[in-house]
């Protein structure tokens, strides 16, 4: 009967090598793949969330009451705030971004978070309804491939 590698290389230890080398590689995956991939959809989701949370009550019948200052002052923080996040989220996971979002080899799956924010941002100060916000928001849509 032959000797099994590890007991040819590591005798007597081998079990608790490759448990420790496959808890490095689980850490390693977790870290640079899993939490960024988490951050970004969580991310999204919040996007998402503030559109049609501040765009989709807006009324283009010039007879409706326009939206109040206090609510265009909570959508302004509301696009700033998420632009900001995704913006950072862009600059702190530069290896995610660049080489899972932006460089994708299906180009459906592209995404453009910093542009995105950016945009979000810009957003929350163009007036309510006008052509402007709607390009805006096209941008983001695009940048982040929302179907909203």
């Amino acid at each position: 009967m032959k000797p099994d590698c590890t007991e040819i290389f590591l005798p007597g230890a081998g079990g608790f090598l490759w448990g420790l080398l496959g808890g490095v590689l689980a850490w390693t995956f977790t870290t640079f793949v899993a939490q960024p991939f988490t951050t970004y959809r969580n991310l999204r989701a919040r996007t998402i969330e503030e559109l049609s949370r501040h765009e989709d009550r807006f009324d283009p019948n010039p007879e409706s009451d326009p939206p109040s200052e206090t609510e265009l002052v909570a959508r302004k923080n509301a696009y700033e705030d998420c632009g900001v996040a995704l913006e950072a989220f862009a600059v702190s996971n530069r290896l995610y971004v660049r080489w899972l979002l932006h460089r994708n080899p299906i180009k459906r799956l592209r995404r453009y978070p910093r542009s995105a924010g950016s945009s979000l941002r810009t957003l929350g100060t163009a007036e309510l309804g006008s052509q402007a916000a709607d390009q805006l928001r096209k941008q983001v849509n695009s940048a982040l491939k929302l179907r909203f």
